[in-house]
């Protein structure tokens, strides 16, 4: 069977997409003709270079009033990559779906189904999971998979080859169904080491302007920790591990096949299990001893794989462990600090002692590893007092950190969340709002989160911190969060006030949003 797997905008544009080169792999295996179409790269790399800011817009932004008012304004571009879908006897095309491209994704398969007929549309991903039954009051959705595509889609296809009614697969909803949606379960991959390795052909051509040859890496699904911002476990439930040599294996097959030199983990942590992360280091520094003894790496006896990754804080990630770490190719790793009370990382589930961090931090910066770490400012339950003391955090260990990630959408509440199944235990109203969600009866609001994000903001610049992100960015859109903040609240005064004040303050950041985001537009 043939189908077309899509990437829709907005994504990360830093590398090719692992979820789209992996199903491609384990459908190939089961004969079908596969064709990947990584749309979010392709359309970023045509439209003009004002509108490539789009893909750095928060979510709160990326709606379907948006998405099509963008469709219409590069109707030429888009039309053509419909037609590059549907052709050639494509008889099924899958969207690969997240928070950030479900829109785009929606929109993309209304033009497929208007283009041609009797073609089947399939969502899977993270945002299937959570949303599956309202994806499917689309008429343009025919399948969705909920859970890990590799183990149900084949099975899918197969059943859309025959002819035949999913009935039988319970992560599987569909348009006619008989059994209960809620009743449904998700699939998963249960040993990750038969898994083929990802097939990136058509995909790292896409790249190559980009100079360093990355690829994605994942070497473990799910997570040992659940922390109650989180929602992976509904997609993952358990934890699961590949083996050392399984991923070292994967990571030699992107360096000689498509001559990848850096490699970025999309593990939730890399050190879950530190055997296999010793193992790994292990092969990784052998490997590069034997390449250099044959002469290097292209001729370059100094080139070396390097790789990255995210890890949570351990008392097992000593000095030791972190060099040999730095002589296998790791050259940064994200720790997820989210916060510097001890007392607030304990109410979120966050099960990590900060001394323990601050040692790590230490540790990894001296093994010559560079130290980014994630915050959250204005976590439910967050005084300000635990928002001192992680300004307090940050001053304290600023010389051992290379750059921070400050949510700019400080703390969403998603569904499946610890937030959200006991939000009384977090001082939150029931069924709070996914952004403007209010706790500590009002003083942690909306508003309150923008001034720490600033503060935070504004600490780090001070002490030369880097900082992930467009923070400049976020400054200049303020004024047209808080006027759709306002526009939530029903409080219009407020709102066109915001807003005025955000179409005064010009620049070509805020020229493009002033043209695409309809909330300025509705209100003014």
């Amino acid at each position: 069977m043939k189908i077309a797997l899509v990437l829709a905008p907005f994504m990360d544009c830093r590398y090719p997409p692992l979820p789209l080169a992996l199903l491609s792999a384990v459908l190939k295996q089961k004969g079908h003709d596969v064709v990947k179409l990584d749309l979010n790269k392709i359309i970023r790399d045509k439209v003009k270079a004002k509108y490539r800011l789009i893909w750095h817009i928060e979510n709160p932004l990326i709606n379907s009033n948006l998405i099509k008012k963008y469709i219409g304004q590069n109707s030429v571009l888009i039309n053509g990559l419909i037609d590059e879908i549907v052709g050639n006897g494509t008889e099924a095309v899958g969207f690969s779906t997240y928070l950030s491209n479900k829109a785009f994704s929606l929109e993309l398969a209304r033009l497929v189904k208007s283009k041609k007929k009797g073609i089947r549309t399939i969502f899977g991903g993270p945002e299937a999971v959570l949303y599956g039954k309202q994806l499917m009051e689309n008429q343009f959705v025919d399948y969705v998979c909920l859970g890990e595509g590799e183990a149900v889609l084949p099975e899918l296809l197969e059943c859309i080859k025959s002819g035949e009614k999913p009935e039988k697969m319970k992560a599987v909803l569909f348009r006619g169904m008989k059994r209960d949606p809620d009743k449904s379960g998700c699939a998963h991959i249960d040993d990750m080491n038969k898994l083929p390795h990802p097939d990136y052909d058509g995909l790292t051509d896409l790249y190559r302007s980009s100079g360093i040859k990355i690829l994605p890496i994942q070497g473990s699904r799910g997570c040992i920790n659940r922390c109650a911002f989180c929602n992976d476990a509904l997609y993952s439930p358990k934890f699961r591990q590949r083996s050392a040599k399984h991923i070292f294996n994967e990571i030699v097959n992107g360096s000689e096949v498509y001559g990848a030199r850096q490699f970025t983990f999309h593990d939730n942590l890399i050190n879950a299990d530190i055997k296999v992360l010793d193992e790994l280091c292990d092969l990784l520094i052998s490997h590069r001893i034997q390449r250099i003894a044959a002469g290097g790496f292209g001729g370059k006896r100094d080139e070396s794989i390097a790789w990255a990754a995210q890890a949570v804080i351990r008392p097992e990630m000593t000095y030791d462990l972190l060099r040999k770490m730095k002589l296998a190719g790791c050259f940064m790793l994200e720790y997820g600090i989210e916060s510097g009370s001890q007392e607030l990382l304990k109410r979120i589930n966050k099960n990590y002692d900060l001394g323990v961090a601050e040692k790590v931090l230490e540790s990894t910066n001296k093994a010559g590893i560079k130290c980014w770490i994630n915050i959250m400012p204005g976590l439910p339950t967050e005084t300000k007092d635990d928002f001192n003391k992680t300004v307090n955090f940050i001053r304290r260990n600023r010389r051992n950190i290379y750059r921070t990630s400050i949510s700019q959408i400080f703390c969403g509440i998603g569904e499946n969340t610890l937030f959200r199944k006991n939000p009384g235990r977090y001082g939150l109203e029931n069924d709070p709002h996914f952004i403007y969600w209010e706790s500590n009866g009002g003083e942690n609001n909306y508003l309150e989160r923008m001034r720490r994000y600033f503060r935070l903001s504004g600490i780090v610049a001070k002490y030369r911190i880097g900082e992930s992100g467009l923070q400049e960015w976020m400054k200049k859109k303020k004024w047209l969060l808080i006027g759709s903040f306002y526009k939530y609240k029903n409080q219009k005064n407020r709102s066109q006030k915001a807003l005025r004040a955000f179409k005064n303050d010009r620049s070509r950041i805020l020229n493009i949003l002033d043209e695409l985001s309809f909330e300025a537009r509705e209100i003014v």
